[in-house]
């Protein structure tokens, strides 16, 4: 008997996904949204799925876990 090799991550990367993604962050500032624009840009080009991101502004997040 002869075990099937693992896939390798490149075996992922080749492939594109289908389907829908988002992603909610309470990190509002500028340079984080840009930041993560080019997060979600960067795995959009490697996989073909662009996120949806969801911002909500800290102060909104921090209430909604306390109350």
């Amino acid at each position: 008997m002869s075990a099937t090799p693992s896939p390798t991550s490149r075996y992922f990367l080749d492939r594109k996904l289908s389907g829908a993604l988002t992603l909610g962050s309470d990190h509002d500032d500028a340079s984080e949204l840009k930041g993560m624009e080019a997060i979600n840009a960067a795995f959009a080009t490697a996989t073909g799925l662009k996120p949806t991101l969801n911002t909500i502004d800290h102060n909104t997040d921090a209430r909604s876990v306390i109350t």
